[in-house]
């Protein structure tokens, strides 16, 4: 399987870090699970997503699902012969879309969350500073004592309660 991926696109080789033997287990070890889970789509379809979302951290984009199917579709052909029919064709075919849809699905919310995630913190950054200048005015205001310091004892920040003790105790 891996020859024929790599064969029809190269630039996937660095994607797989690991023994490719030990990915090829598991490789097969999900698709017998596929195969075995088809008529329980409800516990296919949430292990297939949570892989989905898996690949993305791999860096598997949608695009290279197309070639994943080529590949998958080339190796049975290969491996059984003249038993891979035109309906085992099809019915494999039919599998692989349906898993790929599934990882699709799960790259695009997780791709999606993390646009959202991004603009977030940008909005975070600006409701700090926001913050930032609204808890300085508050601490001016305060009667509280309040002081910041920094790992060397330097102080950074008093504000005008604390001059007040200080200057009361001062003597």
């Amino acid at each position: 399987f891996y020859n024929t991926l790599f064969e029809l696109d190269p630039s996937l080789k660095p994607l797989f870090k690991g023994d490719l033997k030990e990915q090829g287990k598991k490789l097969m070890t999900m698709l017998d699970t596929a195969v075995k889970l088809l008529e329980q789509p409800d516990k296919l379809m949430p292990a297939v997503q949570k892989l989905g979302e898996r690949h993305v951290d791999y860096g598997v984009k949608e695009a290279h699902y197309k070639t994943v199917g080529e590949a998958l579709i080339a190796t049975l052909q290969a491996g059984l012969g003249d038993e891979f029919n035109t309906p085992l064709k099809r019915a494999w075919t039919a599998v692989y879309k349906v898993l790929s849809t599934a990882m699709i699905e799960a790259i695009k919310k997780v791709e999606s969350k993390a646009v959202q995630e991004k603009g977030k913190v940008k909005n975070m950054t600006k409701d700090t500073s926001e913050l930032g200048g609204f808890i300085q005015s508050a601490l001016e205001q305060s009667n509280t004592a309040f002081m910041m310091i920094d790992r060397d004892f330097n102080v950074n920040y008093v504000n005008s309660a604390t001059m007040r003790l200080l200057e009361k105790h001062e003597a």
